[in-house]
């Protein structure tokens, strides 16, 4: 109830009742707080929980082309949001969800989409070798690589090891090559 007085304190000159409605805010209950990928992968993708809701909003902040509003919440509430991030480049970036109730009250939850480099390697051109030499050493360097898998015309070589240690790890300089068995020819190394 209200009470309206003028300035000059003349009592009460009028009273008027009036409501009003608070609506409950939409709730984002869960979502993937972390979505670690590639360069150049083709999606990208981040699960959710929310409640109140009837449409959703998302958006990457640094990237706003990637972006969807007013879509339709799932029944249930759950739901998965994928989109094609193969133009990012390597980088943090935020993924902003906002969640919309029919009432327009609105709830927003940040996430973290990593965009990773593309691990490379180079193989310097490797010398002819003797026939039949039990093994030789190429020299590599690898960028962002935790793991280097070599092939040879295409086929994975179990026999290959780096000092004695199946499938290298990052860091490693050397490659010894075990030619046992092979026959003279010409070979693709990967």
């Amino acid at each position: 109830e209200h009470t309206a007085t003028n300035i000059r304190h003349c009592g009460a000159g009028a009273v008027a009742n009036g409501t009003f409605v608070v609506n409950p805010l939409p709730q984002i209950t869960s979502l993937t707080p972390t979505v670690t990928i590639c360069e150049k992968d083709d999606n990208a993708s981040f699960a959710f929980t929310m409640t109140g809701a009837t449409k959703y909003s998302y958006r990457l902040v640094e990237h706003p082309a990637i972006s969807a509003t007013n879509v339709d919440v799932p029944t249930g509430g759950s739901g998965t949001i994928s989109f094609n991030p193969s133009s990012l480049a390597d980088g943090t970036y935020t993924f902003l969800l906002i969640a919309k109730s029919e009432h327009g009250c609105q709830h927003a939850l940040n996430a973290t989409l990593k965009v990773n480099n593309m691990p490379s390697l180079t193989i310097p051109d490797i010398a002819a070798q003797c026939y039949p030499a039990a093994s030789f050493t190429v020299g590599y360097t690898p960028v962002d690589a935790a793991r280097v898998l070599w092939k040879v015309d295409g086929k994975f070589n179990d026999e290959w090891q780096l000092h004695n240690v199946p499938n290298p790890g990052f860091g490693e300089k050397e490659f010894v090559v075990n030619t046992t068995g092979w026959t003279a020819g010409t070979y693709t190394l990967r």
